[in-house]
């Protein structure tokens, strides 16, 4: 099964990390905690080929909602 791990920053300091499996059949819905950050970092790990291009460590994202504070 791919795995993305995503590590939030603030300023350079890691402020959460949590891990998803993902798969070829539905979407993944993620929502972040409600915490201030100035980085993501997506980290995929894992998986094997699918059927699709590629080695089955990648994967795409799509509609990313980014909501910045008034």
């Amino acid at each position: 099964k791919l795995k993305v791990q995503v590590t939030g920053y603030f300023l350079g300091i890691p402020i959460f990390k949590k891990t998803y499996t993902l798969t070829t059949a539905a979407p993944t819905f993620v929502r972040f905690p409600h915490l201030p950050v100035t980085e993501v970092i997506f980290d995929s790990f894992g998986g094997t080929p699918a059927g699709f291009s590629g080695g089955g460590t990648h994967f795409a994202m799509d509609n990313l909602n980014v909501t910045t504070p008034r």
